[in-house]
């Protein structure tokens, strides 16, 4: 698609896009809080509400006390800005997250059988 085409289908006004910005650099230097942000807004441009529920999961998801593995590589160059931004919500979950979401299914699983037992 053509910068002018990508111009005229955007929607994620310029506005949201600097709101943005400063709220991914409460987690990243300002240099990498820019990158992720052009990032989500190349991969998301066409909505909004994607292009807000992306950066809010990156943002909640890759904290810096939090999540240090995935912090840590991404601020190392040891993953890209395109990488991180193309894993789901469950990919940027930490160990301890994964665990306890497959806890609740499994207990969700169990207590659904039961009720259909009885």
């Amino acid at each position: 698609m053509s910068i002018a085409n990508k111009e005229l289908v955007c929607i994620v006004q310029k506005e949201q896009r600097e709101k943005d910005q400063i709220f991914l650099g409460k987690n990243f230097e300002f240099r990498l809080s820019l990158a992720i942000e052009n990032e989500i807004y190349n991969q998301f441009f066409k909505s909004p509400e994607a292009y807000i529920n992306k950066a809010t999961s990156i943002r909640n998801n890759i904290h810096p006390q939090k999540n240090t593995v995935l912090h840590s590589a991404l601020v190392a160059g040891d993953i890209s800005v395109t990488f991180l931004v193309g894993l789901s919500v469950q990919e940027m979950a930490t160990d301890e997250k994964k665990k306890s979401r497959a806890s609740s299914l499994k207990n969700a699983f169990f207590e659904s059988r039961m009720t259909e037992k009885t």
